[in-house]
């Protein structure tokens, strides 16, 4: 077997800064977006839902879902410059998995329409 590099036990500290800073999309829904998310959710087929995830990871996304502090997040990250979104974040949070990705397919396809504004939450820190 080929001698190898053990990995360090510590990743090297991210330092941020205002060149550097996560790039983060800021869509929240008023109250009559979330009225017209909940009739697109219900009207949704699970085939949708799933050749939108296949779409957006086979064009340099990744989709990501996880248990957050209160209920679940899921985030739709541009990874490659294919993407058209890369180092850009979309966010969706909602009482449980699929609705939270429900959530951010809606923001992506229905509000956004693919053309998402970012914003830099290390400018947004400071008044």
């Amino acid at each position: 077997m080929p001698a190898t590099t053990p990995r360090p036990k510590d990743a090297p500290e991210r330092k941020w800064d205002r060149n550097n800073a996560p790039r983060y999309v800021r869509c929240d829904l008023n109250a009559e977006q979330k009225g017209l998310l909940k009739i697109w959710a219900e009207e949704l087929e699970d085939q949708d839902l799933l050749k939108w995830v296949d779409d957006r990871v086979l064009n340099g996304h990744v989709v990501s879902i996880k248990s957050a502090p209160t209920g679940f997040m899921c985030s739709l990250t541009g990874d490659r410059e294919s993407s058209g979104h890369s180092g850009v974040a979309l966010v969706a949070r909602a009482s449980t998995p699929i609705r939270a990705l429900v959530s951010c397919m809606y923001k992506d396809t229905m509000v956004l329409q693919g053309q998402w504004p970012v914003t830099s939450q290390f400018e947004e820190l400071d008044y």
